[in-house]
């Protein structure tokens, strides 16, 4: 593959945007490693599931280009670079007035780029190639009107799209002719149709435009002045900071061990990088304001600060809402009674010292402290799939009252739900409602595509309600409760669907309503133990984001299930196979009978890594000696209640119940740990 020799293209820009890496940048134009037109930061050539994503967006360009050239709406261009004399010529040969160019190649104008940087006192950065997908072409008997269009296989418009289509618009702006071609004022991104390329043909509406004029500003300033400043340093001198978004990038490795070495923030795991600039105003507050030097590493210098009782309540007065901002990232406190008289601990700087998993002491109310049965869903989707849907799973259920083997359950995304509603039968079919279940998935991903595969089956499919229980009452009732204040004929109306009496006054009807959400929901104002329940545990818990609520543990930038299972899963658990996203890939992909068995033993697997990582959390927290998990599981409830009276939104109701609460759980949170 061509590689660049200290240049940038288009790409590169807009991957470092994507990233908000100085580093990034600054190594590809300096170490001239770069492919010349990778997708992402690391290419076509990376592993197998960025491979997939790439190949998501060649194919949503070929599409694209297929139904252009159907409609006629497609002019091929060859890839030789841009002569805009050419460029003339074939326009002018063309009788349509409304058309697209593909193939468009130019070479940076360096004459007058080099100007721009001569405007602003700054040395020249040398650009590569550009190629956009298309321009954009509207002629009229004045000349001809163009704009950039980028396609993108995004579900929304990105800044780095922005930057991108802005680069590629100020080049052919000095390239093209002024007489004869005229920029629209705008930039384009075309997106695919939100049901899927393969299914719904594009649209001219997908096109998502922004004014270049209300890009220039900050991109220019970029370009033009922090860009060669940027690249005008030495390495060692550039700003960085290791964290989640490095998952892909080249030289994450590299990034990873001078985290560690040099105690910088990001030996922390999923420190942000707004996290990262908060604690370092921290720092930079704390050495102007207490007249106190930090000369030692990031980590050093915070804990040499919170070690402080004083400085730190000092600190805090002065700077209310850093030191709040700080207290939230590092996991201290947030009220401490004698805060002069003792120093703070934080469980995310003791990890990054000690190198030891670290207990976050907050009470954590969407995990149950136990149930009798863990049901973990793991789901598989093809990146490069027109869009994401539930391409396998795996159903595993873990009996914790007892000693029995788990049983699984595999089978494409199609039987997802018929799945579903056979085990939810089983466990709600003995007596009293059956046990306390609680569902699992390990990822955030994993949750958002359980949630649009059950809303697609309710409103696509002819979903026969009986076959599906509903696990958590809709937010949407919720809301009619808790929401402003409601007139007597709104109270009527909901409890004349509810099949209720509607008598009476609105204290009366509303206390009415709230009786009978208790009863559906069967929970009452307190648990089997007596206790009451304060929050709301999901029906499907995300695990992942319960364990970094609950552990700081010692990994640098970002962790997942695998060196979680290392840290939390018990000794006699440590030899489990931990099977990684890209092992789950290769064998969804892979073309032989045996696949679909496979697939399933290694997603059962992984299962059984989630049910270990989950048992070893809570015997983790219990020989802390700490009660932070505050809520139990409870039995699946199979009362729905429907006061819907359109069908369509009465299927969207009906699925909504099972993981799809009104307010963030997150946000509701937030107010109880502080």
């Amino acid at each position: 593959m061509d590689h660049r020799h200290n240049s940038l293209s288009a790409t590169n820009l807009a991957v470092h945007h994507h990233l908000s890496c100085d580093l990034y940048i600054h190594n590809v134009y300096h170490q001239h490693s770069q492919p010349v037109t990778p997708e992402g930061p690391v290419g076509p050539s990376g592993s197998p599931l960025t491979e997939a994503q790439y190949r998501r967006g060649l194919d949503w360009e070929a599409t694209l280009y297929s139904w252009l050239d159907s409609s006629n709406l497609l002019l091929k261009v060859p890839g030789s670079p841009l002569e805009a004399d050419v460029l003339m010529e074939n326009i002018l040969a063309e009788d349509r007035d409304h058309f697209f160019i593909s193939g468009l190649t130019f070479v940076p104008p360096e004459s007058q780029l080099l100007e721009r940087f001569q405007q602003s006192g700054m040395p020249a950065v040398k650009f590569g190639t550009g190629k956009p997908d298309l321009l954009e072409v509207i002629r009229s008997s004045n000349g001809v009107t163009w704009r950039v269009i980028d396609a993108k296989a995004s579900t929304a418009i990105k800044t780095s799209h922005h930057v991108q289509i802005y680069f590629y618009t100020l080049c052919l702006a000095y390239l093209l002719e002024p007489s004869f071609f005229r920029p629209s004022g705008e930039a384009g991104v075309w997106l695919p149709p939100d049901e899927g390329f393969n299914v719904t043909p594009p649209s001219l509406d997908d096109i998502r435009c922004v004014q270049v004029s209300l890009l220039a500003p900050s991109i220019d300033r970029f370009l033009f002045e922090r860009l060669p400043k940027l690249l005008a340093l030495q390495r060692e001198s550039v700003d960085w900071h290791f964290n989640p978004l490095c998952q892909g990038c080249k030289f994450s490795s590299g990034c990873r061990e001078a985290s560690i070495e040099e105690g910088r923030l990001g030996s922390m795991p999923n420190i942000s990088i707004t996290d990262a600039r908060a604690l370092q105003e921290l720092l930079n507050s704390a050495a102007s304001t207490l007249d106190q030097s930090f000369v030692s590493s990031d980590i050093e210098d915070l804990c040499q600060l919170v070690s402080s009782p004083s400085a730190f309540t000092t600190l805090e007065k002065q700077f209310p809402v850093l030191v709040k901002k700080g207290r939230r990232i590092l996991r201290l406190p947030q009220n401490r009674p004698n805060c002069r008289e003792s120093a703070l601990a934080s469980p995310m700087l003791d990890a990054a010292n000690t190198k030891t998993v670290q207990i976050i002491p907050n009470r954590n109310f969407t995990c149950p402290s136990g149930e009798d049965i863990a049901v973990v869903l793991s789901l598989v989707q093809d990146p490069a799939s027109p869009k994401p849907q539930v391409e396998f799973f795996t159903v595993s259920l873990f009996d914790h009252s007892t000693t029995t083997a788990s049983t699984s359950y595999s089978g494409d995304g199609s039987r997802l739900v018929p799945t579903l509603s056979v085990i939810l039968r089983e466990l709600t079919s003995g007596p009293e409602g059956g046990p306390a279940v609680q569902f699992y998935v390990w990822s955030s991903t994993e949750q958002s595509l359980l949630q649009s595969h059950l809303i697609q089956e309710a409103l696509l499919r002819d979903a026969n309600q009986a076959d599906i229980r509903p696990l958590v009452l809709s937010g949407a009732l919720l809301t009619f409760l808790t929401k402003g204040r409601r007139v007597k004929a709104e109270y009527r109306a909901c409890l004349e669907r509810m099949g209720l009496p509607a008598d009476g006054t609105v204290s009366e009807l509303r206390n009415r309503v709230i009786r009978e959400l208790e009863r559906l929901q069967n929970i009452g104002p307190c648990d089997q133990y007596g206790q009451y329940e304060f929050g709301q545990i999901p029906r499907v818990v995300v695990l992942k984001k319960e364990i970094e609520r609950m552990f700081a543990l010692p990994v640098a930038g970002y962790w997942d299930l695998a060196e979680c299972a290392a840290f939390l899963t018990q000794e006699h658990q440590r030899n489990l196979l931990v099977p990684t996203d890209e092992m789950v890939f290769k064998t969804l992909k892979t073309d032989s009978s045996e696949r679909r068995g496979t697939l399933g033993e290694t997603l059962a697997a992984r299962n059984t890594v989630i049910d270990a990582v989950l048992t070893g959390a809570r015997e983790r927290v219990r020989c802390g000696g700490q009660d932070l998990l505050v809520n139990t599981a409870k039995q699946i409830s199979t009362d729905f209640m429907d006061i819907c009276r359109q069908e369509d939104l009465s299927k969207l109701f009906f699925m909504q119940q099972f993981e799809l609460p009104f307010f963030s759980t997150k946000e509701r949170l937030m107010g109880f740990e502080e």
